[in-house]
């Protein structure tokens, strides 16, 4: 039987198992339902214990291109509760959104992650 081991709070995958005894296979925190799923696309919702596309991060950038002066501002907003990662640092981001500026001219991109959406780059062209 194959099975699908999933964090029971998040619906995160965390395996695919061909086993008989699903149960003690599956870790603290985690369940498990039978099937398969595409786990880049694809999650458990946690309460309906069905498979389920991940939704596209509903973020919204105002702006592609900035000065590089590190006053003119992109805006990421929109955002769940996520991490962001910019030049090489992440961001908690808890309040919905995420100002960036760059002093330096150049192509950056902007990672986001939340689970279960999928995760989202955002690209500035700094001039």
């Amino acid at each position: 039987m194959e099975i699908i081991r999933f964090d029971s709070l998040t619906g995160r995958p965390t395996g695919i198992l061909n086993t008989i005894d699903p149960i003690r296979r599956c870790g603290p925190g985690e369940s498990w339902v039978g099937g398969r799923l595409n786990d880049l696309t694809q999650y458990v919702n946690p309460v309906t214990r069905l498979k389920t596309d991940r939704p596209i991060m509903p973020g919204t950038l105002n702006k592609t291109t900035i000065t590089a002066d590190k006053m003119d501002t992109a805006i990421i907003s929109n955002l769940p509760p996520c991490t962001v990662t910019f030049a090489g640092e992440a961001y908690e981001v808890t309040d919905g959104s995420f100002e960036l500026t760059v002093d330096t001219p150049g192509t950056y991109e902007i990672s986001v992650e939340a689970f279960p959406y999928l995760p989202a780059t955002f690209t500035i062209e700094a001039v």
